[in-house]
C-alpha cells in the first residue's frame, strides 16, 4: 500500500512539473543526472551548467563530460559544468555530461529537488546567447518498509522437467506477496549426440547430446580426446657467433613446435684488426676489429699516441727593411706546440719612377720608391718638354664654306701653325621615285649640302606583274583560270575550265530482278552525292515440283520438265546430276568419366561416312572458391571443383598480410601538442597501430605595431599565432634623431702630442705620390659607419668624393673638406676661417698643394639621420682594430 502511494505521488509531481524526472531512492543509494542540450537556437557553442542541490540530503560522487565535449567536469556539488564543443564553430548538441549523487543515510522521507541551470551562454564569436538544457530530477525517498511476516507458502507454478516452478509466500500483515524458484525435477534422456567441436592435435573436442524428452531442448557435452601430432621433417637453424642454433619438429598439421633441441654459439673469430682512427702525438687512435665468422661483428681498442709532432707548412711574418721576419710552425695535430724561425731584416732597395710627367708649361717629379716598403720614398724634379706638334686639326671645306688646317702643341694646346682649306666639290645624294606598273618614276642627283639639282633622268614604267588565280570546276559546272596584275590587281586574261562530270560508285540494288521484269541498280557520284539508275537483266525461272521433276540426291540424278511458278513457263525434261555427298564432322566431347567421338556424315542424307572414339579427357576445374578465408598472417584454403564429374583439388591460400588504411586521427595535433594517428587493417580490424602526428608548431603572422614609438618612449609590437590564442609581444625601440659631424676615418686631432681640439674629430694622412684610388670610411659622431670617402689621384690632380650607404634616409645639409700639407702652424680647429675645395673638383698637386705629396685630408660634413635605419655600421672607437689602423696612418705624415 505504501508503494502505491509513493507512485502517485511520483505521478503527481510528474504533473506539476513535465520537465522534471522523478525517482525513487531510498537513503544510500545513488542518482545519475544526465544533461543533454533540449534547445538551442543561438547556436551556442560553450556555456556553464550549474548542477544545485540541497547537501543535507545529498552527497557528491563523481561526474564526467561526454565523449566529444570539451570542458571540465565539477568535483563538488552545487558547481558547473564547463562545456565547449570541440569544434569551436560547431553548436553544443546532445548529451553534455553526467553527475552521480548519492542520498545520505537517515535523510527523512520526503520529494527533493536537482536543479540542472544553464549560465554564461556564447556562441563562437562570443556573442551571449541562451540555451536549454535538460536533467532537473526530483527524488522521491518514500517511507520505511514493511517487517513482513511471511507464511508457510503455496506452489503457485508445479515445476517440470525443463521448467523451474513457483512458491508464493504472503505477508501475515500488509498482504504483500514474495515468490521463489522450484528446481526442476524430471530427469533428462539423451541422444546419441553431434560432434559440435572437432578434435585436434592439442586439444579435446566436444560431443553434444540433446535430451529427447518433449519440449526439453537441454543438452549435455562430452569430451572427444585430441588426436596428437603428425610430426614433419626437422628443421635446423645453424648457430652463429652470438646467438645459439636449433633442429625444430613442427606438426604438419597445426603447425605448433613438437620438440626443439639447441646448440651453443661458436663465439667470435677476430681478425689482427686495422687502424680506423689514425693516433696524433698526443691523443690515441682506434683500432677496429672484425669477426671472421660474420663480418657485420666488429669491435675497437685503443691504438696508443705517437708522441711525434707533425709541423705546418707555416705562417711567414715577412722582414723589413728595418726589422727582421719569422717563420711559425704549428703541429698539425693541435695539440698547441709551436716552434719559430727568424728572417733576418731586408735593406732599401730603391727603383725610380715618373709620378708627375713634364710638360712643355710645366715640370715633372721622379719619385724613388723602395721595393721592400712602398712607404719608403724620396723624389727628384724633372725639367721642362719642348713643345710637341701634333697631327694638324683639319675643319673640311664645304661647297660654300671653306675649312681649315691648324697645328696645336699636343701638350699644352698652344696653336703653332694655321691655313684656309679650298671649297669643297659637291656632295651627290640620290633621290629615286619608283616607277608604277604603267606610270615612269624618276631618278634625281643634287647636292646634300646647298640642295643644287644636279642632274634628272627618268625611270620607265616596270609594267604588270601576272599571278594567276584558279577556281576549279565541279561535276556540272564549269572553274575558270584568271590572270592578274599581283601589284595593282588589274585582270589582265580570263578563261573557263570545262566541268569534270560526275564519279560513279560501284552502286547498290534498288529493285530486284524477277523472270519476268528487270531490276534496277542505282550509282551514286562520290563527289557531288548526284545518283542514276541502271537496269538488271531478268532473273531464272523457278519450276515446279508437279510430277515432272526429280530432284538429284547425294548418290542419284534427278530431272526436271516442269512449269515456273512465277511466270508460267514449260521447260522440257532434262536430267539433274547427282549432287554427292557434303560432308559435316560432328564432334562429341570427351569428358573425365566418359569418352568421346568425332562423326563424319553427309549434312543432306545423314549416311555416316566414319566415326572413331576420342579419349577422356583432364578434369575441367571450376575457378575454385575460398573455402577456408586467409587472415593477415594464416594461410587459407581454396578448394578446385571439376564442372563434369565433381572431383576436388584443394590449394593453399597465402596469407594476405595486413592492409592497413590511410589512417584516421584519432587525436588532432595543436600547437604545442603531438596527436595521434589510428591506422586500421582493412582485412581485420582488431589489427591496428599507431603514428605521433608531430605538434604543427606556432604559424605566427606579421608583426604588427600596436603602439608607435616616440622619441623618448618605446612602442610595442605584437604577433598572433594563425591557429590558436597564442600571442607574443616584443618592444619597438624609442626613435633617437642624430645631427652628426662626419669626418674620414683616420687620426684624431685630439691624439697628437699638441692636441688643436678636445673633440673626436678625425683627419686623414694620405700620399699623393702614386696614381690610383684610396677609400676611406666615413664616420658621423664617432658612433656610425655611414658611407666611403675615394681620393683619386690622376696626371697631377687629386679628386676628393664621398658616397652615402643610405641617400634616402640620411640628409647631408653642410658640406666641407680641405686639404692640409701637415699639421705645422695649427693650432686651433677653425673650421670657419679654413680655406675649403669642393667636392669632385680636380685639385692640381703643384699649383694648389705646392707639389706636396704628403698631405692631410680634413673632411667636416653635417648630417642628420634616425637610429636604426638600414646600411649603416656602428664604429668602435675604442676597438683594438681602429687604434692598430690609426697608427698604421701616422708614418704618412710629415
Amino acid at each position: 500500500m505504501k508503494k502505491i502511494l509513493a507512485l502517485l505521488l511520483c505521478l503527481m509531481l510528474l504533473g506539476m512539473a513535465c520537465t522534471a524526472l522523478a525517482v525513487e531512492k531510498q537513503p544510500g543509494e545513488t542518482v545519475t543526472i544526465t544533461i543533454s542540450v533540449t534547445g538551442n537556437p543561438g547556436g551556442a557553442s560553450s556555456t556553464r551548467v550549474k548542477v544545485e542541490a540541497s547537501t543535507s540530503v545529498f552527497e557528491f560522487v563523481s561526474a564526467s563530460l561526454a565523449a566529444g565535449v570539451n570542458g571540465s567536469a565539477p568535483n563538488k556539488l552545487n558547481a558547473n559544468f564547463v562545456c565547449k564543443s570541440s569544434d569551436t564553430v560547431e553548436p553544443l548538441s546532445g548529451t553534455l555530461g553526467t553527475i552521480v549523487l548519492k542520498v545520505k543515510d537517515g535523510v527523512a522521507p520526503g520529494s527533493y529537488d536537482i536543479t540542472v541551470t544553464p549560465n554564461s551562454t556564447y556562441d563562437p564569436d562570443f556573442n551571449k546567447v541562451s540555451i536549454t538544457v535538460s536533467g532537473n530530477t526530483t527524488v522521491v525517498v518514500p517511507e520505511p518498509e514493511c517487517d513482513h511476516e511471511w507464511d508457510i507458502g503455496v506452489v503457485t507454478t508445479e515445476p517440470t522437467c525443463i521448467k523451474t516452478g513457483v512458491l508464493t509466500y504472503t505477508c501475515g500483515l500488509c498482504k504483500e506477496t514474495k515468490t521463489e524458484i522450484i528446481d526442476a525435477t524430471g530427469e533428462h534422456k539423451f541422444n546419441e549426440g553431434t560432434v559440435t567441436k572437432a578434435a585436434t592435435c592439442t586439444e579435446a573436442g566436444e560431443l553434444t547430446r540433446t535430451c529427447t524428452n518433449e519440449g526439453c531442448t537441454e543438452t549435455t557435452i562430452e569430451v572427444i580426446e585430441a588426436v596428437g601430432h603428425t610430426e614433419g621433417a626437422p628443421v635446423t637453424v645453424a648457430p652463429t657467433c652470438e646467438e645459439k642454433g636449433s633442429t625444430t619438429i613442427i606438426c604438419t598439421v597445426c603447425k605448433e613446435i613438437v620438440k626443439q633441441d639447441f646448440v651453443d654459439a661458436i663465439g667470435h673469430e677476430w681478425d689482427e684488426g686495422i687502424v680506423t682512427t689514425l693516433p696524433t702525438c698526443s691523443k690515441v687512435g682506434v683500432r677496429t676489429y672484425t669477426c671472421q665468422n660474420d663480418n657485420e661483428h666488429i669491435k675497437t681498442e685503443d691504438e696508443p699516441a705517437t708522441n711525434e709532432h707533425v709541423w705546418s707548412d707555416g705562417v711567414t711574418t715577412e722582414p723589413t727593411c728595418t726589422e727582421a721576419g719569422k717563420i711559425v710552425y704549428t703541429c698539425t695535430y693541435n695539440c698547441g706546440e709551436t716552434k719559430e724561425e727568424t728572417i733576418p731584416a731586408l735593406e732599401h732597395d730603391y727603383e725610380e719612377a715618373v709620378t708627375l710627367e713634364p710638360t712643355c708649361s710645366a715640370e715633372g717629379v721622379k719619385t724613388f720608391t723602395c721595393k721592400n716598403d712602398k712607404t719608403h720614398t724620396y723624389t727628384e724634379p724633372i725639367g721642362k718638354l719642348p713643345h710637341t706638334e701634333g697631327k694638324p686639326e683639319i675643319t673640311e671645306s664645304t661647297c660654300t664654306v671653306p675649312g681649315s688646317e691648324v697645328v696645336k702643341c699636343t701638350e699644352c694646346g698652344e696653336v703653332l701653325n694655321e691655313k684656309a682649306l679650298p671649297l669643297a666639290d659637291h656632295t651627290e645624294e640620290t633621290i629615286v621615285v619608283d616607277p608604277t606598273c604603267e606610270e615612269d618614276g624618276s631618278e634625281t642627283v643634287k647636292c646634300s649640302v646647298c640642295n643644287e639639282v644636279l642632274s634628272e633622268k627618268p625611270i620607265a614604267a616596270t609594267g604588270h606583274t601576272e599571278e594567276t588565280v584558279v577556281v576549279d570546276p565541279t561535276c556540272e559546272e564549269d572553274g575558270s583560270e584568271t590572270v592578274k596584275c599581283s601589284v595593282c590587281n588589274e585582270v589582265l586574261s580570263e578563261k573557263p575550265i570545262a566541268a569534270t562530270g560526275h564519279t560513279w560508285d560501284k552502286g547498290v540494288e534498288t529493285k530486284t530482278p524477277t523472270c519476268t521484269a528487270e531490276g534496277e541498280m542505282t550509282f551514286t557520284c562520290t563527289v557531288c552525292g548526284e545518283t542514276k539508275t541502271e537496269p538488271i537483266e531478268k532473273a531464272e525461272h523457278t519450276y515446279d515440283e508437279d510430277g515432272n521433276y526429280k530432284a538429284p540426291t547425294c548418290t542419284e540424278d534427278g530431272y526436271v520438265s516442269g512449269v515456273c511458278t512465277v511466270c508460267g513457263d514449260v521447260q522440257e525434261g532434262k536430267v539433274l546430276p547427282a549432287t554427292g555427298h557434303k560432308e559435316e564432322t560432328i564432334i562429341v566431347d570427351s569428358t573425365c568419366k566418359v569418352p568421346g567421338s568425332k562423326t563424319v556424315k553427309c549434312s543432306v542424307c545423314n549416311e555416316v561416312i566414319k566415326t572413331e572414339e576420342l579419349p577422356l579427357a583432364e578434369h575441367t576445374m571450376d575457378n575454385g572458391v575460398v573455402t577456408t578465408e586467409p587472415g593477415c598472417e594464416t594461410e587459407g584454403v581454396k578448394t578446385f571443383t571439376c564442372t563434369v564429374c565433381g572431383a576436388t583439388e584443394t590449394e593453399p591460400v597465402a596469407a594476405i598480410g595486413h592492409a592497413y588504411d590511410e589512417g584516421v586521427v584519432t587525436t588532432e595535433p595543436d600547437c604545442e601538442t603531438e596527436g595521434v594517428k589510428t591506422f586500421t587493417c582493412k582485412n581485420d580490424a582488431t589489427h591496428t597501430y599507431t603514428e605521433a602526428i608531430p605538434a604543427k608548431g606556432h604559424v605566427w603572422g606579421d608583426w604588427v605595431v600596436t603602439k608607435e614609438p616616440t622619441d623618448g618612449e618605446d612602442g610595442e609590437q605584437q604577433r598572433a599565432c594563425e591557429n590558436c590564442d597564442a600571442v607574443e609581444t616584443k618592444p619597438v625601440s624609442a626613435k633617437i634623431t642624430y645631427i652628426m659631424t662626419t669626418c674620414s676615418m683616420g687620426i684624431r686631432f685630439r691624439d697628437l702630442e699638441n692636441p688643436v681640439t678636445d673633440y673626436w674629430y678625425m683627419f686623414t694622412p694620405i700620399d699623393l705620390s702614386v696614381d690610383g684610388e684610396q677609400t676611406f670610411d666615413l664616420v658621423a659622431g664617432n658612433i656610425h659607419k655611414i658611407g666611403t670617402v675615394t681620393v683619386l689621384v690622376k696626371e697631377g690632380t687629386v679628386t676628393v668624393t664621398y658616397k652615402l650607404f643610405n641617400q634616402r634616409d640620411i640628409e647631408v645639409f653642410e658640406e666641407f673638406m680641405t686639404i692640409l700639407p701637415s699639421m705645422a702652424g695649427v693650432t686651433e680647429l677653425d673650421f670657419e676661417n679654413m680655406e675649403g675645395y669642393e667636392y669632385g673638383q680636380a685639385i692640381s698637386i703643384q699649383d694648389q698643394l705646392g707639389g706636396d705629396t704628403k698631405v692631410l685630408l680634413v673632411i667636416r660634413n653635417l648630417v642628420t639621420y634616425s637610429e636604426g635605419i638600414s646600411g649603416i655600421e656602428y664604429f668602435d672607437f675604442d676597438g683594438q682594430e681602429y687604434l692598430d689602423y690609426a697608427e698604421s696612418l701616422k708614418p704618412l705624415m710629415d
